[in-house]
């Protein structure tokens, strides 16, 4: 996974949470209710909450809901890094992507690599890309929608754009969390039986 602004790599997520504590109010087979926070501090708290085939994740870094198995721990068990595009499909509440600028622009330079144009009319067109106004998603389709394929010097072909968006800072921090929780909770569990 790409470290971007948007999607922390785990070794930032593992800072974040490098003095949290478990603490279970629940744990009767399916249903549990776990909370990670830092002794006295609030700061990026979570709880982790399961029952028949779902999980919720909740606290300081959002909320989203995942239904899949009807033990949600055996869908994340033993990933390393999050599966965003695969977890997100299994998202019942809570928003994994938002609209991106930068993706948002690669979508349209991508669209003019396709393109039979000389090295001056590929320099137009990026000039042209470049003056567009593409800083929220209202804007971007209104540049669609005032598009000047003379102007521009090429056809732009909106439904090949995709959707502009990508994972956010939250979802993808609560993925790792997600990961990090099930093994701190499987490595509780197994502390009585090693004794």
């Amino acid at each position: 996974m790409s470290s971007t602004t948007m999607n922390p790599p785990q070794t930032k997520f593992l800072n974040d949470v490098i003095s949290h504590e478990m603490k279970i109010f629940a744990d009767n087979d399916v249903n549990r209710t776990l909370r990670f926070s830092q002794p006295a501090r609030g700061n990026q708290y979570f709880y982790i909450t399961t029952w028949p085939g779902h999980l919720c994740i909740s606290g300081d870094m959002g909320t989203f809901v995942f239904s899949r198995l009807p033990d949600m721990f055996e869908f994340f068990r033993g990933d390393k890094e999050p599966n965003l595009g695969y977890w997100s499909e299994k998202l019942e509440a809570g928003n994994a992507k938002k609209y991106s600028e930068k993706e948002a622009e690669a979508a349209i330079l991508n669209q003019l690599e396709y393109e039979d144009l000389n090295t001056e009319e590929i320099k137009t067109a990026k000039r042209y890309i470049k003056q567009l106004d593409l800083g929220s998603e209202h804007s971007f389709f209104q540049e669609l929608m005032s598009w000047d394929d003379d102007e521009a010097g090429f056809q732009l072909d909106a439904s090949e754009l995709g959707d502009c968006k990508e994972y956010t800072y939250h979802f993808t921090w609560c993925c790792h969390a997600i990961i990090w929780a099930i093994q701190q909770y499987d490595l509780a569990k197994a502390e009585p039986e090693a004794a």
